[in-house]
């Protein structure tokens, strides 16, 4: 489809989040088509004439449905992703975080300024229910018919029944969990940040999903605020955010001790890796005050292009 006669989605397109800045409704979404590196900023509004809103958080496709959950105005616009046209609004939550689909007709959508989970019906787009998460949720993982919520003001992964709907248990990591994913071998590795205010270190943990146990872990100091876990294309190779651009083999026994990419004088804020052409895609915020850059890496670590996203760009999303 073409948007304005200056750019088309493809199955190859990379989205990116820009999530604007707090209170000022200038959230955006990008289309980059890396097979001309052209770039188109709010595509939504050009779209459907009308802005996106408040913090641009995240992004799924399922079921050939696009989610974009837009954290302060509360709202997850739901988009045909071939066309970029609104279908319709989930409205009633509290500040989104992230959408999971668990069936053709349910969803969970984690939370910020709330102690749940909704449960989000698919069919209509309204809320059925609510699961107390006992506080704010992030990044949530569906495995063996178990849903892992991450939840980053506590010490604990928490475990919740995806048919039922109830928290059956919890596993102890460390403070602050908010990133999730599943390797090759079906095991499940969990970011946790830590706090550098309350001195509180985080780390890095795999854990067989069956058992419930943690079969690696290896610690972060607080002070490094490690973030925005993701995983490559054929999942045996993990990247991850501190500072810099950290990458680990999921066979691996120790941390890296190198950074794979430095970050410089760049504020990196968000990776995503390519499942077609493995490149890596690393947003940089600059100052949150202007339009970000994106920078495209190799296999190698070295950058092989860059360009200029929108405003605070917090990820990058590849269907």
């Amino acid at each position: 489809m073409q948007i304005n006669g200056s750019v088309s989605v493809s199955p190859s397109s990379v989205w990116v989040i820009n999530e604007g800045n707090f209170q000022f409704g200038n959230a955006s979404l990008g289309i980059y088509n890396p097979s001309d590196s052209t770039y188109v900023d709010e595509v939504f509004q050009s779209v459907n004439e009308r802005p996106l809103g408040d913090v641009f958080q995240s992004v799924s496709i399922f079921n050939n449905r696009a989610y974009l959950v837009v954290n302060n105005s509360a709202k997850i616009e739901v988009i045909n992703p071939q066309t970029l046209e609104a279908i319709g609004t989930v409205s009633g939550l509290h500040s989104p975080r992230y959408f999971l689909p668990l069936s053709q007709s349910k969803a969970y959508v984690s939370n910020y300024f709330s102690d749940s989970v909704a449960v989000l019906n698919l069919a209509d787009l309204s809320i059925e229910k609510r699961i107390n998460c006992r506080d704010w949720s992030e990044e949530m993982a569906l495995v063996y018919g178990k849903v892992f919520i991450t939840r980053p003001r506590s010490d604990y992964l928490l475990v919740v029944n995806a048919a039922t709907d109830e928290v059956e248990d919890s596993v102890k990591l460390a403070y602050n969990s908010n990133a999730i994913t599943e390797d090759k071998n079906g095991k499940l590795w969990v970011l946790c940040s830590g706090s550098q205010a309350s001195n509180k270190p985080g780390g890095l943990f795999c854990i067989d999903p069956l058992s419930l146990t943690v079969e690696k872990s290896f610690s972060l100091p607080a002070t490094e605020n490690p973030s925005n876990l993701t995983i490559n294309a054929s999942l045996d190779t993990l990247y991850f955010l501190t500072e810099d651009v950290y990458r680990l083999p999921v066979e691996a026994t120790g941390l890296p001790v190198q950074a794979f990419i430095p970050s410089g004088n760049q504020n990196f804020y968000g990776i995503d890796i390519h499942p077609h052409s493995h490149h890596i895609y690393v947003s940089d915020a600059i100052d949150f005050n202007q339009r970000g850059n994106i920078l495209i890496y190799d296999t190698r670590g070295e950058l092989i292009n860059s360009f200029k996203g929108g405003l605070i760009p917090n990820g990058i999303f590849i269907p």
